[in-house]
């Protein structure tokens, strides 16, 4: 009876251990694709901010075809900000303290 629980207790330690790892193992390619992400969005946002700079007058973003993908580059940014779940400046400070 005794050795039985030992070795029901032993395979649950196993199963256990084998979930735990599994768990972490997810939990870090989540956090990698988080983070490219958050690396896709800020290079997305700087090629605006630098077509904006060029584009002072604001002559290519009245322009139709042109003018179309600046409002690409706006939905795009939009959207990645709205589906990024989490504060990127309490990201960025957790990682600077690191």
């Amino acid at each position: 009876m005794v050795i039985t629980l030992f070795i029901v207790c032993g395979i649950l330690s196993i199963i256990s251990a084998a979930l735990l790892i599994l768990v972490l193992i997810g939990q870090n390619k989540i956090d990698t694709y988080e983070r490219w992400i958050v690396e896709f969005r800020d290079d997305v946002t700087d090629v605006y901010t630098q077509l904006k700079k060029i584009d002072e007058q604001n002559v290519f973003e009245r322009d139709d075809e042109v003018g179309v993908v600046f409002l690409d580059i706006v939905t795009l940014i939009s959207k990645l900000n709205t589906r990024i779940q989490y504060d990127v400046n309490i990201k960025k400070e957790t990682q600077e303290e690191n």
